[in-house]
């Protein structure tokens, strides 16, 4: 009698360690999820160490982990908050890109203006140098894309410089509404790009202010030569800054 109540008293004291253990573990679970709080993107490793520790224990000892739940909330929260990560990243890496491709395409529009001012004042000069030739038609022939003739002999400008002319005009135009419409539509950058959007938007409107002098004309040539290289020199301070302070502006 006295055996079998000495080995009973050893089978409960046994049983009472083994489950003193299981509920440190448990308690430690339960304590590891309510340190976790409110989730953000730097709790990632707290819950991932209190799901390791959950799946660690035995099917009993998660019976008795009464906050799971709130484990649960939480992944389901942080899983949220990489996914808006992950997509504000992709706006990022997008927005760049559109940025990157109206830079190309602004200066694409630069070179263009820079050829017709050129002409312009090629046209302008060879018909003040030239006796009977009014500058004034010449011009005007010259922006309706056709050949001026005086004397039969003096062609200001040829017919295909004139035709070309215009062509690249028509295009210059066409490129500075597609990138009006363009910047307009990325009129609310991601915050780290905010100082390049402004600073596209400025040399967009130096590029406009270009097309601007060579759809309209005015004063006198040396008046619009000056304009002209005004302009120019404008951009060009723009775009060494620009690469300057946001090399990210270029493409790899």
């Amino acid at each position: 009698m006295k055996r079998c109540f000495f080995l009973m008293a050893c089978a409960t004291l046994l049983f009472a360690f083994t489950a003193c253990g299981a509920d440190e573990q448990t308690r430690a679970v339960i304590s590891m999820i309510e340190s976790i709080g409110d989730v953000a993107l730097y709790s990632e490793s707290e819950i991932l160490e209190a799901e390791n520790a959950l799946r660690a224990l035995t099917d009993r000892q998660r019976e008795n982990v009464n906050n799971s739940v709130l484990l649960l909330d939480a992944r389901n929260t942080l899983d949220e908050l990489l996914e808006r990560e992950h997509l504000a990243y992709l706006f990022r890496v997008q927005y760049l890109s559109e940025l990157q491709e109206v830079y190309t395409e602004i200066q694409s529009m630069f070179t263009i203006l820079k050829i017709l001012n050129a002409v312009v004042i090629d046209v302008w000069q060879v018909a003040i140098n030239t006796r009977n030739v009014d500058f004034n038609d010449a011009l005007g022939r010259l922006y309706e894309g056709r050949m001026g003739l005086w004397g039969g002999t003096v062609i200001i400008p040829t017919a295909d410089a004139a035709e070309a002319f215009r062509t690249l005009l028509d295009e210059a135009i066409a490129h500075n509404e597609m990138l009006n419409a363009t910047i307009t539509n990325m009129n609310n950058p991601p915050d780290e790009y905010r100082d390049l959007y402004t600073a596209i938007v400025n040399l967009y409107s130096s590029a406009r202010a270009l097309l601007q002098h060579v759809e309209s004309p005015s004063g006198n040539i040396r008046s619009f030569s000056d304009g002209r290289n005004a302009i120019i020199a404008e951009i060009n301070q723009q775009i060494t800054v620009l690469e300057i302070t946001h090399p990210e502006i270029t493409r790899d």
